[in-house]
């Protein structure tokens, strides 16, 4: 066991260690002294840890807001195990990544539902990995219902598990009406057919294309609110001038109205000028918006046109096997 500290944060390994429940105890109050500026990396990779040990660990930091990584890797979890888990995976609002490969996860159905339904109500999470998990048709349609709700992942992981035909396709429809922009999904090793695979990756370059379009316009709406923040700080500035020079020049009326009335005639023309400016700027804003709305509908459009055409082809291979049936009985 070592710790690791760098300048984004600090690294835990606890990989291939062994710790006690009374250790795991001590532990988790470190953690949970840590700030919530912190930037923790928490490995528990390999560590063959008993079930209580690692209960006691996850109960104990469930409400940390430290732990931005968490790797569990190789750590067999019974039901109660994946009970502390799924509490500190949907208590945490600072969460990146979750690591549970050879977790033996989708060995217990329910005990995955549970997991998959904190995942799916939590808002920080973007990277999940579940490789060798055992995790079948059942599983996948907890994990698609996460997938679904979830607005932060970016990353799923699921190779060499068991989704096959009707798992791929769960999370194929959780994709295609997914709140969220999903951009990877890996399934090699699960006997998912060509087709489901072509049809995943079309839905998550589809995604990608919205991920760039929508970061491109909230670039632009920053650089416009910029912009106008920059004039109305001007503004602010020469309304803080003017009130210094009106006080300064009180005490002679004569030069003050001179001084003062040609100075807010030049404002006047000033703040005409802005106002159209910021008029265009509106305008411009009005333009992004109205072409996101349509790059968004391209994209449905998009995507509903790839469902037709894949039930025309299941029509088609359909009515084939239908004919080359007719064929042999006759």
């Amino acid at each position: 066991m070592y710790c690791s500290v760098s300048k984004g944060g600090s690294t835990l390994f606890l990989s291939s260690g062994n710790l006690s429940s009374k250790a795991s105890e001590a532990l988790s109050k470190v953690i949970l002294s840590l700030p919530a500026s912190s930037f923790l990396e928490l490995d528990i990779s390999d560590s063959v840890l008993s079930q209580q040990s690692i209960k006691t660990l996850l109960n104990g930091i469930s409400s940390s807001e430290a732990v931005r990584v968490l790797n569990l890797k190789g750590n067999s979890l019974d039901a109660s195990s994946v009970a502390a888990l799924a509490l500190f995976v949907k208590n945490s609002s600072t969460l990146l990544k979750l690591s549970l490969e050879w977790c033996n996860l989708g060995l217990s159905s329910d005990s995955f539902a549970t997991l998959c339904d904190a995942i799916r109500l939590n808002a920080s999470l973007t990277t999940v990995d579940l490789r060798h998990n055992c995790i079948g048709q059942v599983g996948a349609k907890s994990l698609a219902s996460a997938v679904k709700s979830n607005t932060t992942l970016r990353s799923i992981d699921l190779r060499w598990n068991k989704l096959s035909l009707r798992g791929a396709s769960d999370l194929l429809e959780a994709l295609k009406s997914s709140r969220g922009l999903l951009l990877a999904l890996e399934l090699e090793g699960n006997d998912v057919p060509a087709e489901i695979g072509a049809a995943i990756k079309r839905t998550l370059a589809h995604n990608a294309e919205r991920q760039a379009v929508i970061k491109e316009v909230a670039e632009r709406s920053k650089a416009i609110d910029e912009q106008m923040e920059a004039t109305r700080k001007k503004f602010v500035a020469r309304e803080s001038v003017l009130q210094r020079n009106l006080a300064a020049l009180k005490s002679d009326r004569e030069i003050v109205v001179e001084a003062s009335t040609a100075e807010i005639e030049r404002l006047k023309e000033e703040i005409s000028r802005r106002d159209d400016e910021l008029g265009s700027v509106r305008e411009d804003l009005d333009f992004v918006r109205r072409a996101l709305y349509v790059a968004e509908t391209s994209l449905k459009e998009a995507l509903e046109r790839d469902a037709d055409r894949e039930k025309h082809v299941k029509e088609d291979k359909r009515r084939r096997e239908e004919s080359l049936l007719d064929i042999k009985q006759v």
